[in-house]
């Protein structure tokens, strides 16, 4: 557990599936992710069982220190051996634009690059997620990419753009 001003970072349990679903479906959230399919409560709980076991996958929740839900931070592709994993993170529609996604994901990066050990965190988003875009600029995410046409939405193609982290020296 990680605590960071007034909130807190934990290990997903089961008690939280149905606010990570409900925020999975929402549609400003939904409307950026790669996989744009509502989720079903037996998906999430089939989903919740195959994360909750995986040796490279982590969810963790974000809420606030009196218990109220902020979002979801998630680790995937984790690769102990070349110390790097990728990341992202959803934050409910009523508690953006108050700073918890700076403060998640500097807090983040001290466990990630010190308890864990990572040297490189990478993720992508959509090139029109400015929001997305400058926060990880603002973070010290450095772009390394586009994945050209890579999701199909709305009825045209969209790239991805690619970034990276890595550990200062």
């Amino acid at each position: 557990m990680l605590f960071r001003e007034n909130l807190v970072i934990r290990q997903m349990e089961h008690r939280d599936i149905e606010n990570a679903r409900l925020l999975h479906n929402h549609p400003s959230v939904l409307k950026f992710l790669t996989d744009v399919r509502l989720i079903s409560e037996a998906e999430q709980e089939n989903w919740f069982k195959a994360v909750s076991t995986s040796k490279s996958a982590r969810r963790l929740v974000v809420e606030e220190d009196t218990g109220a839900f902020v979002g979801v931070f998630r680790l995937d592709a984790i690769d102990l051996q070349n110390r790097n994993a990728m990341v992202g993170l959803d934050i409910t529609p009523e508690k953006r634009g108050l700073g918890y996604a700076t403060i998640t994901f500097e807090a983040m990066f001290n466990y990630l690059f010190g308890a864990m050990g990572l040297h490189r965190l990478s993720l992508v988003t959509m090139v029109n997620n400015t929001v997305a875009v400058n926060l990880y600029k603002k973070l010290g995410f450095v772009e390394e990419g586009l994945h050209k046409e890579a999701i199909y939405r709305d009825g045209s193609f969209v790239d991805l753009r690619a970034f990276a982290l890595v550990k200062q020296k």
